[in-house]
């Protein structure tokens, strides 16, 4: 028997379906499992994800298509293209310090931001983004030349 740790009890950063088994363990036949992870067979596991292959597959590929860094230059075009310059530079202002001086300079004058950085969790959960929006941000701008 395995010990399985599903997606909808762990973090999930792709968005992989809750129920896909996102770690495993070995376990012995009298050990007790702790909640949140369950029992599972070989057989249900092979199942579990066989069951959601194709979405697993469409997901990663999907990531996989993101950029992780970009040139700043090229995120705030496509910020602006969005029409989101000025809730950005709203959000931005709002921040208490040392944060709001630290966004304000990488905004200002950095070179490049990566899709994970804290200042864009940050300001897409300021802006009410969605993964996705956030995503597609930075897929319209890593196609600005």
């Amino acid at each position: 028997m395995k010990a399985v740790l599903l997606y909808k009890d762990t973090i999930n950063p792709l968005g992989l379906p809750d129920e896909y088994p996102a770690e495993t363990r070995d376990i012995q036949q009298d050990e007790t499992v702790a909640v949140p992870w369950v029992e599972m067979s070989e057989s249900e596991i092979e199942s579990r994800i066989a069951q959601y292959s194709h979405a697993v597959k469409q997901i990663t590929s999907d990531a996989e298509s993101i950029p992780q860094e970009i040139a700043l230059w090229q995120f705030r075009a496509a910020v602006a293209l969005a029409g989101l310059k000025d809730a950005v530079d709203a959000a931005i202002a709002a921040l208490p310090e040392p944060s709001k001086t630290v966004a304000t300079e990488k905004w200002e004058y950095g070179n490049t931001v990566r899709r994970n950085h804290a200042i864009i969790t940050m300001l897409s959960a300021a802006l009410g983004l969605t993964s996705t929006q956030v995503d597609n941000i930075f897929k319209t701008a890593a196609s600005l030349q």
